[in-house]
């Protein structure tokens, strides 16, 4: 997964989460640094940065969950407890619009996808579900719009993959 992510009130900074890595410029794209990710890995899969508090970060792993960071992503810390994503391969994050975030995680265990999404505080779930055919299918990534409603990008090989208005 490739994952831009302006900075929503600085311009000139940009974030990418690609090739394993997550860099960050502060010149509009003109030079790009590595941030150290201390204690949480260095090949993340997933990156999103919330809009209405751009203090508030998230790295997704494929095989190390999902960690947060209040600071703009000086520190980061575990999210993942006894939430579902502790195991699974984290393919993609996305927070909500709101002025209470919410997130949706979208996972690749084995060879079908599952979608959560928990409450801002990061203890319960609002919604979950399996995604899966009868066949091999990848969730890609994920976007939330301001009703909460989860969109899902990726591929499936399953004749029997549950769609609604899907674009092929």
């Amino acid at each position: 997964n490739q994952r831009v992510a302006p900075h929503p009130t600085e311009p000139d900074t940009i974030y990418l989460a690609t090739s394993g890595r997550l860099y960050k410029s502060t010149n509009g794209g003109l030079s790009w640094a590595s941030p150290t990710l201390t204690g949480v890995g260095e090949s993340p899969s997933a990156f999103e940065i919330n809009a209405a508090a751009p203090s508030e970060m998230l790295l997704g792993y494929r095989s190390n969950g999902v960690y947060r960071s209040n600071d703009g992503g000086s520190t980061w810390s575990s999210i993942n407890g006894s939430q579902p994503f502790r195991q699974n391969h984290v393919e993609a994050l996305a927070i909500t619009p709101e002025a209470s975030p919410t997130i949706a995680t979208s996972f690749r265990p084995e060879a079908d996808g599952f979608v959560v999404k928990f409450n801002s505080a990061l203890t319960s779930a609002v919604y979950a579900t399996y995604l899966g055919g009868s066949s091999s299918d990848s969730p890609g990534g994920i976007a939330v719009d301001g009703t909460g409603a989860a969109y899902v990008t990726g591929r499936t090989l399953s004749a029997n993959f549950p769609t609604q208005n899907a674009f092929q």
